[in-house]
């Protein structure tokens, strides 16, 4: 239940944040024997350094406040909290320009089976976009998918 909150909320990220056109692509691996890397790439405007220190506080929106973007500026916060609680890491990288990445690494054990039909839609000029993700565990080698475009 907390990994699917944790999913949830990158999801609608990465969707939300994104840039017309954009796309969000979904990615899962196993790092040795005892860690799984899920990895949620949206191809947003991206996030500067600066901005980057400050993502994981509380109620710091990184001036989408200012925007018609909805939001409390908690959903990183406790998306990084849950992490944790399960034994894992929340880690974020960006370039401007090119979108931002946002990492779970989590214990083997918390691997996740994706079995749901992921439907997402441009953040600003919503469009039908249909794109199922394979019901499957995370394998050792690299499994992407777009899930938006």
């Amino acid at each position: 239940q907390r990994l699917k909150q944790i999913l949830i909320n990158l999801f609608s990220n990465a969707v939300k944040y994104n840039r017309e056109g954009g796309h969000v692509i979904a990615s899962c691996e196993m790092e040795g024997e005892r860690q799984v890397r899920i990895e949620i790439t949206d191809g947003g405007h991206g996030i500067t350094p600066q901005d980057l220190q400050k993502l994981f506080t509380p109620f710091e929106r990184l001036g989408a406040d200012k925007s018609q973007i909805e939001g409390t500026g908690l959903g990183l916060v406790l998306s990084r909290r849950l992490t944790e609680a399960i034994g894992g890491v929340l880690e974020a990288a960006s370039t401007i320009g090119q979108g931002s990445t946002f990492s779970i690494v989590l214990p083997a054990g918390h691997a996740p089976v994706i079995k749901q039909q992921a439907v997402a839609s441009d953040a600003v000029q919503p469009k039908e976009t249909n794109a199922v993700i394979p019901t499957r565990t995370c394998a050792s080698s690299r499994s992407r998918r777009t899930v938006a475009s």
